[in-house]
């Protein structure tokens, strides 16, 4: 998925075609302004033209999909804390 030099800069559009299932380029710029679960991807801007590299791109891929999955782990435990709560709640009824 990542051949070529790795710090190379490429366009959003270039960039997301590396990506299995083809997001669109304007889920990379949202990816940029937004970012997943409080990660952003990386960029520089070159005239008006924002780019990333590989790197940029993998690091982001890996850091959104770890917290992605620590915020649905703390979810998890939000949900069996109500469960406990309701239980409990039914027991003392």
């Amino acid at each position: 998925m990542f051949s070529g030099d790795q710090n190379e800069l490429i366009t959003m559009t270039e960039a997301a075609k590396l990506l299995p299932g083809r997001p669109s380029a304007v889920s990379l710029w949202r990816w940029r302004l937004r970012g997943i679960a409080g990660v952003r991807l990386r960029f520089v801007t070159v005239g008006r033209k924002p780019l990333t590299t590989r790197e940029w791109l993998r690091e982001f891929i890996i850091k959104s999909s770890e917290a992605r999955q620590a915020k649905n782990e703390q979810r998890e435990m939000d949900e069996l804390d109500w469960d406990v709560d309701i239980m409990a709640a039914d027991a003392i009824a």
